[in-house]
């Protein structure tokens, strides 16, 4: 039975994806029918969500998954439980502020409601905001897992593409933290600089005319035997290329054969580096792929 001390909206305003075109066309705000509470789950009045590169490929259809249309899109964001479908975890929950992913089967955060099961909301504490809130599980819990797989696995030094984005400026940061030495990919001068800014020593823009001389000296330099993969394709082959033997690349993506696991936890394939070279996506040579999550 539903935990609540007033009845339940039935409607809510929300944006709906119609199509999955990724035209501004495709979305429209209406009214909404309030999904039904099951047990194991909780509604959720949301107060802040998040747009980030992983809801935009959705909206294109490009991310792996794809909902039964009309669909209200949006994977993470933050609110306040207001009720409780049944069990002991959604009726602990209930009036506590937290932050909060869209189940996969679901509909998503860009809305006033949602509902979403227990085990993907994460009470928040007083001192941070909904805004803040909105931006915790997919980014802070992914760079948290890497910079552990670059921990545990005894590497001294790892490089990253896309270290511009938010996730590579938090890996960077809990990189230095525990003394991690970091080598930062980006594509454009202005990252350069934002990066070094923020205390990043050794950034390469993949554009410059002597990236691969400066990345395979730094990478043998450091020790460099793990990287994060966020781009793919032709920088994936130059990144190998410039690692020492038996290194290791992490790529961050939803491959098609991981569809069925949730999206909040990280696909990724590692490449593993027998002389510079690999396979993954059609990138053929000596090395080795498999499934690591």
């Amino acid at each position: 039975m539903v935990k609540i001390s007033a009845s339940l909206p039935t409607y809510m305003k929300a944006v709906v994806c119609k199509d999955y075109d990724g035209t501004p066309q495709s979305l429209a705000a209406a009214d909404f029918s309030v999904p039904r509470l099951r047990s194991g789950q909780v509604l959720i009045k949301l107060a802040a969500t998040s747009i980030g590169p992983a809801d935009l490929m959705f909206l294109k259809g490009q991310y792996g998954i794809t909902k039964p249309l009309p669909v209200v899109p949006g994977f993470e964001g933050s609110g306040t439980v207001i009720a409780s479908g049944g069990g002991w975890m959604g009726h602990w929950l209930v009036g506590k502020r937290v932050a909060c992913l869209a189940a996969e089967d679901g509909h998503g955060t860009w809305a006033e409601y949602m509902v979403t099961s227990t085990d993907i909301c994460i009470p928040l504490s007083k001192h941070i905001s909904f805004e803040q809130g909105a931006y915790l599980t997919i980014n802070p819990m992914t760079a948290c897992a890497l910079v552990e797989i670059a921990r545990t696995g005894g590497h001294l030094a790892f490089a990253q593409t896309a270290a511009a984005s938010t996730l590579g400026v938090m890996i960077a940061r809990l990189a230095k933290r525990f003394q991690l030495t970091g080598i930062h990919i980006v594509r454009r001068p202005e990252q350069v600089q934002k990066l070094k800014s923020l205390g990043c020593e050794h950034v390469f823009d993949s554009n410059d005319a002597s990236f691969q001389k400066r990345l395979a000296e730094a990478c043998d330099k450091f020790k460099a035997s793990i990287a994060f993969d966020a781009v793919g394709g032709e920088l994936t082959r130059r990144l190998a290329s410039a690692m020492p033997p038996k290194s290791r690349i992490v790529v961050m993506a939803r491959s098609r054969v991981n569809r069925a696991r949730s999206t909040r936890r990280i696909s990724s394939s590692t490449m593993t580096n027998s002389k510079g070279f690999g396979f993954l996506n059609g990138l053929k040579g000596r090395g080795s792929s498999k499934n690591c999550f």
